[in-house]
């Protein structure tokens, strides 16, 4: 049996590089890609952390921001061919469930989640079905690609919160998510707030256009906000995954407040009352809206700079450098090349 090497996550803090069967067609809607460069999300970092701030089935290769090129296609696939260069739609609904039915997918009740349940994109390589691989323009490089993933999420997350020109955006959070939602909201005309304490990263949102940073160690949120806007933000987006509480603090009324970063062992003490008495518009924002094509050509657009995002690029054998760069604040976006 053909072997590989993968970064696979084995049990609570526990993980490393191992030696993992090759993968091979099986299905006729199967597509076997090789691995060309995967990004490490912060979803990784809450995998791998003790306690886990996110849960993944032991024994999985981890990975769900990637691209590669395709090795080979099952008898059925007629849209894709060996040599393309593909990005992986790493979350698989059943289209068969009621939510699917309902063009819900991303509630599907059987979501299979690439790189957290089944084996996903650090590694050589993966076989995923075909309708979630989508071809890359040629415009768009490998890098840039691997970011399509967290980009759709953001995409999904800004089609919810209908924010309009001219509106006053408050981004908790400068990471990568926070940076992309930044470009985002300038690009459809927002002022842009960004509440970030890392030095580097606050540099970074200066750097991609934010009208207003804020220090939260050296200075008042809310008093900074209500001195820009008056009366608060239109939309208040948590990119951090434990920013509820404060979220209601920076809204307008009626105002939209986005919950979407992911943390598992985040609780806040909320009031109903707050939330009644100024009508805030509270969403939830779950993974990418299955939405690839879209993103693919905002990527191309040239509207996202994400090829500026991307600060670190390292090989499997040093994810955990990777991971500590992202927990200090020095990295933004950290990619992982599985082969040489």
């Amino acid at each position: 049996m053909a072997t590989m090497q993968a970064l696979v996550f084995e049990g609570i803090g526990t993980y490393g590089v191992r030696s993992m069967p090759r993968p091979e067609v099986q299905r006729g809607d199967d597509v076997l890609v090789k691995v060309r460069t995967v990004g490490i999300c912060g979803t990784d970092l809450h995998i791998v952390e003790v306690p886990p701030g996110f849960e993944a089935v032991p024994g999985t290769i981890l990975g769900h921001e990637f691209m590669g090129e395709v090795a080979a296609v099952g008898d059925q696939v007629r849209d894709l061919k060996p040599g393309d260069r593909v990005v992986i739609e790493p979350n698989i609904a059943c289209t068969t469930c009621i939510y699917c039915k309902m063009g819900m997918p991303n509630e599907c009740l059987t979501l299979t989640l690439t790189g957290i349940e089944r084996h996903g994109g650090l590694a050589e390589y993966c076989v995923m079905p075909a309708r979630n691989v989508h071809k890359v323009p040629d415009s768009v490089s490998d890098e840039v690609a691997a970011l399509t993933e967290p980009l759709s999420c953001v995409l999904g997350g800004t089609e919810k919160v209908r924010l309009q020109p001219g509106e006053t955006a408050v981004i908790l959070g400068g990471g990568p998510i926070g940076l992309l939602y930044l470009q985002v909201f300038r690009a459809a005309g927002a002022r842009t707030l960004v509440v970030e304490p890392q030095p580097d990263r606050a540099d970074y949102a200066r750097s991609f256009g934010a009208h207003v940073v804020i220090d939260p160690k050296n200075e008042d949120v809310a008093a900074r906000v209500i001195q820009e806007t008056g009366i608060g933000a239109d939309v208040v987006v948590d990119a951090v995954g434990n920013q509820f509480g404060n979220a209601l603090k920076l809204a307008r009324r009626r105002g939209a407040i986005l919950l979407f970063g992911i943390n598992l062992r985040a609780q806040e003490n909320i009031r109903q009352f707050d939330i009644t008495r100024n009508e805030y518009r509270v969403l939830g924002s779950w993974i990418g809206a299955f939405n690839f094509p879209m993103a693919l050509n905002v990527l191309a657009s040239g509207v996202v700079d994400a090829q500026r995002m991307i600060t670190h690029r390292i090989s499997l054998g040093e994810f955990e450098q990777g991971i500590e760069e992202l927990k200090t604040g020095r990295a933004i976006k950290v990619q992982v090349r599985p082969t040489s």
